[in-house]
């Protein structure tokens, strides 16, 4: 007979963000004979509020623009032996100011399976700009990624190499995206301090997967 142990934490990502809050959604854990009755939000290692009812799988948790807050979550039960899951993975979210005359227009094209083409060559700040910063989320584990990119450079192709997805900006490369698996995606522009000046919308895009291979048989 099976031992009854506690739920796998759940998977947890972002949604969207605006000047006061931010919402994120999370999985569905796989439990183990002990039934989950709800899940807690943790923010920098703290309980953000009750318990959320385990029929629930969004919050919307208020936030301070230019600030990255760490978020986790675990499953909870009634077992007095084994009352919630581990930590889901660290969530980290970064609030920059959302300002519709400001937005970054941001185009991106996924090419196969193995390209992504990100463009906003369109864009005309109305003040110096130092760098661009592309920050992007897996939504299926809820790693969070920031790449610098010059102001000069402002295109990105990425191709796989190894059967790692590569992201290529002009000699910079980063092993970290999977065909299949979807992605939160957003730019943002910096002045000389660091402070963050426009932001694009915040696209949401899944990899194509790879195509199957070919079935063979010997007659």
């Amino acid at each position: 007979m099976p031992i009854p142990g506690e739920p796998d934490a759940p998977k947890l990502w972002l949604v969207k963000t605006s000047n006061s809050s931010f919402v994120v959604e999370w999985s569905e854990p796989k439990s183990y004979g002990i039934p989950v009755i709800g899940f807690q939000l943790y923010i920098e290692g703290k309980k953000a509020g009750d318990m959320t009812e385990v029929s629930l799988r969004r919050a919307e948790i208020p936030s301070n623009i230019n600030r990255t807050y760490e978020v986790n979550i675990c499953a909870l039960t009634n077992n007095p032996q084994r009352t919630r899951s581990v930590m889901s993975q660290t969530l980290s979210i970064v609030t920059a100011p959302t300002n519709h005359h400001n937005m970054i227009p941001l185009q991106i094209e996924l090419i196969n399976e193995e390209k992504l083409h990100m463009d906003w060559t369109s864009f005309l700040p109305m003040t110096e700009i130092r760098s661009y910063y592309i920050h992007y989320t897996c939504l299926n584990n809820g790693k969070v990624q920031t790449m610098k990119v010059s102001k000069r450079h402002r295109h990105a192709v990425r191709k796989i190499y190894e059967s790692f997805l590569c992201v290529i900006l002009f000699l910079k490369i980063l092993r970290d995206l999977k065909p299949g698996f979807t992605y939160g995606i957003m730019v943002l522009a910096v002045d000389k301090d660091g402070g963050i000046l426009y932001t694009s919308d915040r696209s949401t895009i899944q990899m194509s997967a790879p195509p199957n291979a070919p079935i063979v048989a010997i007659r």
